[in-house]
């Protein structure tokens, strides 16, 4: 599944109790790509994405132009470090 993450620099991720049939990788053509191996009981899988996005300028605004994965739900937690 691709991640369609953009210009997005994947930090770390996180699967819990899914990690052994969750792999995230980074692909020179499609970016980073999720490869699950589903089990016939599963009615949803969640996993957590931690990345950097440069913020950009536009005059006295600052944006941030994100690239999410599909998905049926999807949360954003944004935190800001200068430096």
């Amino acid at each position: 599944m691709p991640l369609n993450l953009g210009g997005t620099t994947l930090v770390e991720w996180d699967a819990g109790e899914a990690r052994d049939r969750v792999l995230i990788v980074e692909d020179s053509d499609a970016g980073y790509v999720a490869w699950i191996r589903p089990e016939p009981a599963d009615q949803s899988l969640s996993f957590t994405v931690e990345s950097m996005q440069r913020i950009g300028r536009q005059g006295v605004q600052s944006c941030i132009q994100l690239g999410l994965p599909p998905a049926t739900l999807t949360q954003v937690t944004a935190r800001r470090t200068v430096g």
